[in-house]
C-alpha cells in the first residue's frame, strides 16, 4: 500500500512541480489518516494542525490550505458565507455519547429532573441531545454548560456526573475516572431515529484548486479512503502517529479509534445523509449551518 501511496504522489511532484496537497486538520484522532499519507508520501502531503474555526476558515480563504477536515456543518457555514469550497467525503459518522457516573442514569429516560453538561448551545452537539431527548419525551432536564475540556475534567474530577460529549473527551474520561460508563451511544440513536447515518465530520476542498488540479484531488481522495482502513486495521501503529503530531496519549488512541465511526463515503454518494443531518440542524437553529440549505454545487 505504502508503495502505491508513493508512485502516485511521486508522479505528481514530477508533473505538477509544486509542493504537493496542502491539508489542515484538527488536534483529534479523526486526523489520523492525513498524519499517515504524510508520512507515506514523500513529502506531497503536508499537513498542519488548526486549533480552531477562525484559523482553517483564514487558511481556506488566503488559499494557504487546499484541503481542509471540518465538521460537516462548519463546511456549510464556511460555503454559505461564500467560501469558495465543494465538499469532497465524509469520514466520521458521529463521535457523540452519552456519560454517567450516576447508577441511577442508564437511558434517555432516566434523565429526567437530572443536572447534565452539555456544551456550545446551539451548536450541533446541543442540537442533537435536543433532538435525541425531544423523541424520547426526556423533559426537565437541567442543563449545564462549559466548554468540553472542562466538562471532561469536572467529570474526571468527580465534580459533575453526567455529560453529553464527543471524542476524544469521552476516552479519556472512561481512562481517568474509573466509575464512568457510556450509557447512551448518539449514533445508534440517531440511526434508529431517521434511518440513516449521522455525517458528522468531512473533507473540504478549494473550488479553484480542485478545477486546477482535478486528477489529483481524485487520487487524493482515494488514497484518503485507504488511509481510513489503513487505521482502523493498525490501531497500534496510528496511536504512534497520535503521539507523534499531536501529543495525544497512545492510550486515548487506541481507545478511541473504535468510537470514532471512521469509514470512507464520497460526497455524493452521502448526499441524502448530509442533507437530513443539516435539516435537523437548520430546523433548531439555521445559524448552525449558515442560514441556509446547500445547493447542489456543495457537493462534489
Amino acid at each position: 500500500m505504502k508503495n502505491r501511496y508513493l508512485s502516485f504522489f511521486l508522479i505528481f511532484l514530477l508533473s505538477s512541480f509544486v509542493f504537493g496537497v496542502k491539508v489542515s486538520v484538527p488536534v483529534g484522532p479523526a486526523s489520523l489518516p492525513v498524519f499517515y499519507l504524510q508520512e507515506n508520501s514523500n513529502g506531497a502531503v503536508e499537513a498542519s494542525i488548526h486549533k480552531d474555526r477562525n484559523i482553517v476558515i483564514s487558511k481556506l480563504m488566503q488559499n494557504e490550505v487546499d484541503i481542509a477536515l471540518l465538521p460537516t456543518n462548519e463546511a456549510i457555514k464556511l460555503y454559505n458565507k461564500g467560501v469558495d469550497i465543494k465538499i469532497l467525503n465524509i469520514h466520521t459518522w458521529g463521535v457523540f455519547y452519552l456519560l454517567t457516573t450516576n447508577s441511577e442514569i442508564n437511558s434517555w429516560s432516566d434523565l429526567s429532573g437530572k443536572e447534565v453538561y452539555v456544551p456550545d448551545k446551539g451548536g450541533p452537539m446541543d442540537i442533537l441531545f435536543s433532538f435525541v431527548t425531544d423523541f424520547y419525551g426526556v423533559n426537565n432536564i437541567k442543563i449545564k454548560r462549559g466548554k468540553p475540556n472542562q466538562i471532561a475534567q469536572l467529570m474526571i474530577n468527580d465534580m459533575a456526573d453526567t455529560a453529553f460529549l464527543r471524542e476524544p473527551f469521552v476516552t479519556s474520561i472512561l481512562l481517568k475516572n474509573k466509575k464512568a460508563i457510556i450509557c447512551e451511544d448518539v449514533q445508534k440513536d440517531w440511526y434508529e431515529i431517521s434511518g440513516i447515518e449521522l455525517p458528522q465530520a468531512s473533507l473540504v476542498v478549494r473550488t479553484t484548486f480542485l478545477k486546477d488540479n482535478k486528477e489529483l484531488v481524485e487520487d487524493f481522495n482515494e488514497d484518503y479512503s485507504k488511509a481510513i482502513d489503513w487505521v482502523n486495521s493498525n490501531i497500534d501503529e496510528a496511536s504512534k502517529l497520535g503521539m507523534k503530531y499531536m501529543n495525544i496519549s497512545d492510550k486515548v488512541t487506541k481507545a478511541s479509534v473504535e468510537r470514532l465511526n471512521l469509514r470512507f463515503k464520497d460526497a455524493h454518494d452521502a448526499k441524502d445523509e448530509i442533507e437530513k443531518y443539516l435539516k435537523v440542524l437548520y430546523d433548531f437553529n439555521k445559524e448552525s449551518i449558515g442560514g441556509k440549505m446547500p445547493d447542489d454545487e456543495f457537493y462534489y
